[in-house]
């Protein structure tokens, strides 16, 4: 009997299928062999949680700080006090003297300008008047001549004391070598006058020896002013 031909086609098909099931059975077995299960996954999960937190690498549980985020933290708060030295010192005390009242100098015991006859601080105080040109100002006006009579005077302005014998002078009015003789000397309110003749002829002038005139001076911006 010849061979069949269809039945030759049926025999190849189901050869063929039992093939490629076989073949498909296999790479599926072979990609879940591959595949690491749930149990093993959570396995190496924690063994490299295990060595991160034995290494400072990361932290061993959820939520826990690692040891290099506490090593951050303490460094990033840490700080260096520095105590201020401490030295010693002596302590200096500046003693300042205080002002007396002019009304308190002894002013017969002041050394005063110039010299009389040749001999310093031969004076004798004339007159003193106290005045107040200002509210802020207290002065002194001491008129002084070189011994008794008819002799050269100064005219001096002190505006403070440090002692009952060493006042400040402040500006000098009629000095000694003017060589003039006074009298009758006024303090009203901020002035100053004094009537004057010359000791000396040469002074005035030859025409004028002898001759008496009115001195006098005005208190403006701190001192005195020929009026």
């Amino acid at each position: 009997m010849p061979p069949n031909p269809t039945l030759y086609r049926v025999i190849i098909g189901i050869v063929s299928l039992a093939l490629l099931g076989a073949i498909a059975w296999a790479i599926a077995s072979s990609g879940s062999n591959n595949l690491p299960s749930s149990s093993g996954q959570a396995g190496l999960v924690s063994g490299r949680s295990f060595r991160q937190s034995s290494l400072g690498l990361g932290p061993a549980s959820p939520g826990a700080p690692s040891p290099r985020s506490k090593r951050t933290d303490k460094f990033l708060h840490t700080h260096t006090s520095v105590s201020p030295s401490t030295s010693s010192t002596s302590d200096i005390s500046t003693s300042s003297i205080a002002p007396i009242s002019l009304n308190s100098v002894m002013w017969s015991q002041v050394a005063y300008p110039g010299t009389c006859n040749s001999v310093t601080n031969s004076f004798a105080v004339d007159q003193v008047q106290f005045m107040n040109p200002d509210p802020y100002t207290s002065l002194a006006i001491v008129q002084v001549q070189c011994g008794s009579g008819s002799q050269p005077i100064g005219l001096y302005v002190y505006d403070s004391a440090v002692s009952s014998t060493d006042p400040q002078l402040s500006q000098t009015l009629i000095p000694l070598s003017q060589n003039v003789v006074g009298r009758n000397l006024r303090v009203v309110g901020n002035q100053v006058s004094i009537g004057v003749s010359s000791a000396n002829p040469q002074i005035q002038g030859a025409c004028c020896a002898g001759l008496s005139y009115l001195l006098s001076w005005i208190w403006s911006q701190g001192s005195f002013h020929s009026n």
